[in-house]
C-alpha cells in the first residue's frame, strides 16, 4: 500500500500482467507489458510511434494473478503453434473520475486490453492522479454540496489540476487520451480551452462524461485545427450507458454536439450498461470500442 504523501501527487505508467514498482515522495510508477494475444488483423497500419512491446519477467500482481495466468497460458499454446503475433504498443493518458486513484483506475481497463490484444494491441497507460482527496480517492477539483459538474459555475483547483495533467501531457507522445467521468471532463475543458499541446494520433476516449459548464462559451467558439498527416480532424469516441444514473446521457449528448460543430469527427458507444467503463460481461460495447481504436481515421465516420 502506497504511503498518503505519494499516493497525493501519483503520477504512474501502468499496464497489467507484470510490474516493476519503485516509488519516490513525489512520484510511484509502475511499468508492465502485457503478453500478446492472437492476431486477427496483422497488416493493420497503426501510427507510425506505436513500437513493439518491450519484454519483462517481473512480479504479477496479485489482484489479477487468475486472470493473467490464464492470459499467460492461452499464449504459450499459441506461441506453440505458431499463431502468436508480435504486438504493438498504444500509448495511453488516462484520467481517473471522481474519487478514483491512478494505481485503481488502468484495472478498469483491463478487460479492453484483454479484447485488443485479439487484435495484435497492448496498452501502456499513464494514469494521472488528481490533487484532492475525496472520499476513497481523490478528485479533479472541488464544488459546494450538491452541485455537479455539469451545472457548477467553477471548477475550484481546476488550475492545480491542469498543471498537472499538462505537464505529463506535453512530455509525453501519447497515441490516446482517455478520461471516466470528471476526468473526462477535465480533458474536455482542456479541449475547449484550447490548452492541449497536441492532439493524439489515436484521438480520444470519454467515459460517462458531462458538459463542462464552466466553459459553455468556449465550447460554443470553439474551432479546431486539424493537426493530423493526413489532415482528419481529431477524431473523440463517446462512451454512454444507457442506465448510467450518476450522469445524464443528455450532458454527454450535449458536449458531442459541441465538439461536433467545432469540427472534431465524433463516435458514439451506447452500450446497456451504467456510468462504468465497459467490462467483460459486455463484450459488444468492448468490441466496439476495440475496433474504434484499431481503425485508421476515417472522416466519413460518425457514428458507431
Amino acid at each position: 500500500m502506497m504511503s498518503t504523501p505519494v499516493r497525493d501527487s501519483f503520477v504512474g505508467a501502468v499496464t497489467f500482467l507484470f510490474a516493476l514498482q519503485t516509488s519516490s515522495s513525489s512520484v510511484t510508477t509502475t511499468t508492465a507489458f502485457l503478453l500478446a494475444g492472437s492476431n486477427d488483423h496483422s497488416n493493420h497500419q497503426y501510427s507510425s510511434n506505436i513500437q513493439p512491446a518491450r519484454a519483462t519477467t517481473r512480479t504479477i500482481r496479485q489482484r489479477l494473478f487468475s486472470q493473467s495466468n490464464r492470459i499467460m497460458e492461452e499464449t504459450e499454446e499459441q506461441s506453440s503453434s505458431g499463431s502468436y503475433s508480435p504486438q504493438a504498443t498504444l500509448r495511453i493518458l488516462a484520467l481517473h473520475g471522481s474519487e478514483g486513484d491512478a494505481n485503481e483506475f488502468p484495472h478498469r481497463l483491463l478487460a479492453l486490453n484483454q479484447t485488443l490484444m485479439k487484435h495484435s494491441i497492448n496498452l501502456d497507460i499513464t494514469a494521472v492522479q488528481g490533487p484532492f482527496p475525496k472520499g476513497s480517492g481523490f478528485s479533479w477539483w472541488t464544488m459546494p454540496p450538491g452541485v455537479r459538474s455539469f451545472n457548477a459555475k467553477e471548477y475550484e483547483g481546476f488550475e492545480e489540476s491542469a498543471t498537472r495533467v499538462l505537464d505529463c501531457w506535453k512530455n509525453n507522445d501519447f497515441d490516446m487520451v482517455l478520461g471516466h467521468s470528471q476526468g473526462a471532463i477535465l480533458i474536455a475543458s482542456l479541449m475547449a480551452l484550447n490548452r492541449v499541446p497536441y492532439h493524439p494520433k489515436r484521438g480520444y476516449i470519454f467515459n460517462g462524461v458531462s458538459f463542462p459548464n464552466p466553459y459553455t462559451q468556449d465550447v460554443a467558439t470553439l474551432t479546431v485545427v486539424p493537426t493530423i498527416t493526413p489532415p482528419f480532424p481529431p477524431k473523440i469516441l463517446f462512451i454512454l450507458g444507457r442506465k448510467d444514473k450518476i450522469t445524464p446521457n443528455a450532458s454527454g449528448e450535449q458536449l458531442r454536439e459541441g465538439f461536433s460543430k467545432a469540427g472534431f469527427q465524433v463516435d458514439s458507444c451506447y452500450h446497456n450498461g451504467g456510468h462504468g467503463f465497459p467490462q467483460q460481461n459486455d463484450p459488444e460495447a468492448l468490441t466496439t470500442i476495440a475496433r474504434w481504436i484499431y481503425d485508421d481515421n476515417d472522416s466519413s465516420t460518425s457514428k458507431l
